[in-house]
């Protein structure tokens, strides 16, 4: 339960939120901030208030995440249900709706409730449900008074929005990674990877490297050559989500060289060639906090290039092969 009150705050008006979200999704500190946001600009002459909000964000199996908000204002309950793609969108519905209530947007029942603050009616009059002889006649004016005064329904339009563009976040990644195909035995290395990050797609830049590995000759003693394998790769991804984990399906080209020196001759030397291959991926994701995600991905490639290595007028005996996979496990972390 966060219960959110600025001690010098001139519009007297409190909150709690109880707030419940999958992982990933913003916490109630950030559901808050977004309410003091609107605050900061809200009108001093409000009444004092108490607002209850009591938000349930849930994934949905089919894809997206479903709210159901509760608000109670002075002892009156009203329920919202909302769906969204990107549960940020619903922590921010539920944000204006608890500004809402308490009066910091002119939508709001506290903004309508503070139209009848400088009526001069007898206060025993003020809680009847229906207007009385006695009551001024200027309150009958009340259900008028927001429509009849244009200027605050434009103040949602100009207040400033923390929304960001097609929901579009920020991502970089360390992993990883092991395979066949690429050098000698294992492919074993490191990759350091940024991304863009939408509901529903992703953009991915990888550098990647092998650790070095040795290929002695299969009949000359002494004889070997030291291989490993740096590209670069792009590629696109469609993410289909099961409840809060991402399924990553991905396409790309990746571009590097493989390099590798001779031993046991009577001057080392250094080759490089080139390497060009078309990749397909799939991966498991699961953002166990908002901004970090735990990756797992089984990639296949098919080469287009095929590196080849020997020394001398010996045959080679190192060819990078046609056809190879990879296994990646990383740790990503994503912003805002």
């Amino acid at each position: 339960m966060l219960q959110a009150a600025a001690p010098d705050d001139p519009l007297d008006a409190t909150w709690t939120l109880d707030w419940t979200a999958p992982p990933g999704c913003p916490s109630a500190a950030e559901v808050e901030q977004i309410v003091v946001r609107w605050r900061r600009s809200a009108p001093t002459s409000l009444p004092p208030l108490h607002v209850g909000a009591r938000g349930r964000v849930v994934a949905v199996p089919t894809g997206g995440f479903a709210l159901a908000l509760d608000l109670t204002t002075e002892g009156t309950l009203t329920h919202h249900d909302e769906h969204a793609e990107d549960c940020d969108v619903l922590a921010e519905a539920t944000a204006l709706q608890v500004a809402m209530a308490l009066g910091f947007l002119p939508d709001g029942p506290a903004s309508t409730d503070a139209s009848t603050v400088p009526v001069p009616a007898p206060p025993a009059t003020i809680d009847l449900p229906a207007p009385l002889p006695s009551v001024d006649p200027s309150a009958t004016a009340r259900p008028t008074a927001g429509p009849a005064d244009p200027s605050p329904r434009a103040a949602p339009a100009s207040a400033p929005r923390r929304r960001r563009p097609l929901g579009l976040r920020g991502a970089v990644r360390l992993q990883g990674s092991a395979g066949t195909g690429r050098v000698p035995r294992i492919d074993a290395g490191l990759g350091l990877a940024g991304a863009l990050l939408w509901p529903r797609a992703r953009l991915d830049v990888v550098v990647a490297h092998t650790f070095l590995q040795r290929q002695p000759h299969p009949d000359r003693a002494g004889l070997s050559l030291r291989v490993w394998q740096w590209t670069g790769r792009v590629r696109g991804c469609w993410v289909p989500r099961v409840g809060v984990l991402e399924l990553p399906l991905c396409g790309g080209l990746e571009v590097g060289a493989s390099r590798a020196t001779s031993r046991g001759v009577l001057r080392t030397r250094v080759a490089e060639s080139p390497f060009v291959a078309s990749v397909l991926a799939g991966a498991l994701v699961w953002p166990f906090t908002r901004r970090l995600a735990l990756w797992v991905e089984l990639d296949g490639w098919v080469a287009w290039t095929q590196p080849a290595f020997t020394v001398q007028d010996l045959a080679p005996w190192f060819t990078t092969r046609r056809v190879g996979v990879d296994g990646v496990v990383g740790l990503e972390l994503r912003w805002p």
